[in-house]
């Protein structure tokens, strides 16, 4: 794992196609239990983890087509680019 993202995969069943997820999240409690619901669900996503909106931009700047999951309680100072 690097420390400007975090990645970690939630699969429904082998042979299904991924959907890629951006969790911009700057807590670690939320992100946690958000890519466990995921994993419970059986979603078929591989998640990588923004902790601010900085992180998000550089994450999906030239990146293929993703989902995103924004915190819609982010800290403020987080939401600065």
């Amino acid at each position: 794992m690097t420390s400007n993202a975090e990645v970690d995969t939630a699969t429904a069943a082998t042979g299904q196609d991924q959907v890629p997820v951006l969790l911009v999240e700057d807590d670690d409690g939320d992100a946690l239990l958000v890519t466990e619901l995921l994993r419970e669900a059986g979603a078929a996503v591989v998640v990588q983890r923004a902790r601010s909106v900085g992180q998000a931009k550089t994450l999906v700047s030239g990146a293929a087509d993703r989902q995103l999951l924004p915190d819609p309680r982010m800290p403020a100072h987080l939401t600065r680019s």
